[in-house]
């Protein structure tokens, strides 16, 4: 979503009223997202957050109770649904790539769950976010990263071992690669054995 979308939507840079609150790598790609054109993620741990259900949203945050205070879960849900509506306002074209386990890791109820799976498998099937899943053992599985397209050129971040940063030419070169590797061998997420769907 371009700054112009986002205004028109009423959320400006909503990012502002975190910046006391989360490391300036989160506000960057908040920043980067708001601009881009086009991101591709590659999520190992769980479904990206501009496709998360809000309860989903929130199970997965409260997963990491031990890491983090119920002040900051709070922010975290609420940056979350901002960054959520600006996606499904806006016209930033996404590609995903999440590692089987995502499927399988439980976040809330199984309620909660198959609905995330819907909400996944409806945004894969309307071309707003085309999915895929990555099984087995492959090398970088274990680091999630998301490269965002922006005036032409690619801004790309990792999470890495303790935080989210925001990396270099050489680095960013290597992740897209990998992400086009992946992409060769991903299943979609349509035909995955794992999605699971409300009856």
């Amino acid at each position: 979503m371009t700054h112009d979308h986002a205004r028109r939507e009423g959320l400006g840079e909503w990012w502002n009223a975190y910046r006391k609150v989360f490391p300036a790598a989160v506000i960057a790609l908040f920043e980067v997202e708001a601009h881009a054109t086009s991101a591709r993620i590659f999520s190992a741990s769980a479904f990206p957050t501009p496709v998360q259900e809000p309860d989903y949203a929130e199970a997965v945050l409260r997963s990491y109770g031990d890491s983090f205070t119920a002040d900051k879960i709070q922010h975290a849900i609420a940056a979350r649904a901002m960054r959520r509506a600006a996606y499904l306002n806006g016209g930033l074209e996404a590609s995903l790539i999440v590692d089987a386990s995502v499927l399988r890791r439980p976040a809330g109820s199984d309620t909660i769950m198959m609905n995330q799976h819907a909400r996944a498998r409806d945004l894969h099937l309307s071309g707003r976010a085309p999915s895929k899943v990555m099984d087995g053992f492959y090398y970088g599985m274990e680091t999630s990263f998301s490269l965002f397209t922006v005036a032409g050129d690619v801004v790309a971040f990792e999470d890495t071992e303790n935080e989210l940063v925001q990396v270099d030419a050489t680095r960013r070169d290597k992740l897209v690669t990998r992400f086009d590797n992946y992409a060769t061998r991903a299943t979609p997420l349509v035909d995955h054995p794992l999605l699971r769907l409300p009856e």
